[in-house]
């Protein structure tokens, strides 16, 4: 089936009218709850144009506990992302299971919270432990952030519901350097309606402009084991996913200190001068 008809599809299951002899109201809602979330979006955009924009949201005093639950009060102050399109493999289509994520930062850290909702979570793949593995063999949430606004090199941190972590520099919209290790923090939990991921980057790990108004930004979800990969942005099955020349922008960060860690600029030089892996089934 192509993919126009596999849409259409999906956009009549939306119609109570259509299917109101095929299904009774009870099955409607189910139908309509499993296919996209009612915060999203019910028309696609065009992708050729769409840079989505998403709002992280300064707190103080309390911080999220990382603990895989997103029940902390604290987490309700932030902007819901919920607009997430398939990419693979079919591209450009409403995706099977819906995601949401939120954007918190204080003064020390920038806070991720995603809630990856699957209707069988006994079929999330989760095999793996280790630091750094090859995430797309399990499910797995990764972001994508390019603090300097390069359009070409950044950062990438991804987790699996296991709480595997991988993060690594982004170089040129084509080599991932996993050598390279941050401080960072990541929880996970499988839950009865899906797996979370809580995150923490610490601004000290990485390099950003304190006086820039945005950031270019990415989040990607692999249902490994349903073979789909959604993006929140870029959505082009052609493009990597961390391809920053046309992902979205993350705005409303405001931290005076200047970051920390391997600025862009400098990937080259600093990458040069080590013998690292380059892998590109990561990003």
């Amino acid at each position: 089936m192509t993919n126009g008809g596999r849409r259409t599809m999906r956009m009549i299951s939306r119609s109570p009218l259509m299917m109101l002899g095929c299904l009774s109201g009870l099955a409607l809602s189910t139908a309509v709850a499993q296919t996209i979330d009612e915060d999203q979006s019910t028309t696609l955009p065009d992708f050729s144009t769409y840079r989505p924009v998403a709002t992280a949201t300064r707190i103080s005093g309390e911080k999220p506990v990382l603990d895989g639950d997103l029940s902390d009060p604290v987490w309700q102050q932030a902007v819901p992302i919920t607009d997430f399109f398939e990419v693979s493999p079919a591209n450009g289509d409403f995706p099977s299971e819906k995601t949401t994520a939120y954007v918190l930062f204080d003064d020390d850290n920038l806070y991720f919270g995603i809630y990856a909702y699957d209707q069988n979570p006994s079929d999330i793949r989760a095999n793996q432990m280790r630091r750094d593995p090859r995430l797309g063999r399990d499910d797995n949430i990764r972001i994508a952030l390019d603090p300097l606004n390069t359009e070409r090199d950044g950062y990438l941190f991804g987790v699996s519901p296991t709480g595997a972590r991988l993060d690594g520099l982004l170089e040129n919209n084509a080599d991932f350097k996993s050598e390279w290790d941050a401080l960072w923090q990541a929880k996970t939990k499988i839950t009865d309606q899906g797996w979370v991921a809580e995150i923490a980057i610490p601004f000290r790990s990485i390099s950003y402009d304190p006086n820039a108004d945005s950031w270019g930004f990415q989040i990607i979800r692999g249902l490994t084991h349903k073979n789909e990969r959604l993006h929140w942005s870029n959505v082009d099955q052609s493009k990597r996913g961390a391809d920053f020349t046309q992902v979205g922008t993350l705005e409303g960060i405001d931290v005076e200190t200047q970051g920390r860690g391997i600025e862009a600029q400098l990937f080259a030089t600093v990458l040069g001068s080590r013998d690292w892996e380059t892998r590109t089934d990561d990003i």
